[in-house]
């Protein structure tokens, strides 16, 4: 089976996934996916980027914007890193990048797939990051980007 990433984005936070195939596949189920690591921003900037905006500040408007631009460049540089970090480790053949269409167009800034020159990207414009790796696998699977889990059945 080809080693399979599979990064959800959402507003807030980027999970990383690989797909494990059990030790035992005639004794265990699987395929599962399995939660690699999580990044968050930093506190300070997510409460910059959710506050409210006030008359005072709307004056200031093209600076929040661009301070905001900046937040979220570096947190995709920083997602970026931790995709190729995946990638090298687990030598993933596969990419399944989850998020909005927007945080995948920042995403594409920094990431060039030419770096990796047999991997298979598939983008997926939803927010999952919020739903657990369970729910993430179902979806993923009855969408057909990855095998679903087999359950392994003992007779009685």
């Amino acid at each position: 089976m080809e080693q399979i990433i599979v990064v959800a984005i959402g507003n807030t936070q980027a999970r990383f996934f690989t797909l494990e195939q059990a030790e035992w596949p005639e004794y265990e189920s699987g395929p599962h996916l399995i939660e690699q690591s999580n990044l968050a921003p930093s506190k300070l900037s997510e409460e910059r980027l959710w506050t409210k905006i006030t008359k005072k500040q709307s004056q200031n408007i093209k600076s929040l914007a661009k301070d905001n631009y900046k937040f979220e460049s570096k947190f995709a540089q920083e997602i970026t890193g931790e995709i190729i970090h995946l990638i090298r480790i687990k030598q993933g053949q596969k990419l399944i990048l989850i998020a909005r269409p927007p945080i995948i167009n920042l995403i594409h800034k920094f990431f060039t797939p030419t770096l990796f020159r047999d991997l298979q990207l598939q983008e997926l414009p939803k927010d999952l990051s919020h739903f657990g790796s369970y729910q993430i696998h179902q979806y993923l699977a009855q969408k057909q980007l990855i095998p679903a889990c087999q359950t392994v059945v003992y007779p009685r």
